[in-house]
């Protein structure tokens, strides 16, 4: 991953995003979500391909997709 150089930081910014994941004893997702940073609940998912939908999901849900 190569580092934005600082010019290229003004029309950016980082977010966290907490993933909580209940995955079984063969490394199978049961089920996530996401979380923001005060606890409050995101999107929920099944498996492994619903975990990036979710995460779109949540960025449009806060308004970074703009």
């Amino acid at each position: 991953m190569e580092l934005v150089p600082p010019e290229g930081l003004q029309d950016k910014r980082y977010v966290t995003v907490i993933l909580r994941l209940l995955i079984d004893k063969h490394g199978a997702l049961v089920h996530g979500e996401l979380a923001d940073t005060d606890g409050s609940a995101g999107p929920r998912f099944t498996g492994w391909p619903a975990l990036t939908p979710a995460i779109h999901s949540w960025v449009a849900s806060h308004g970074l997709d703009e």
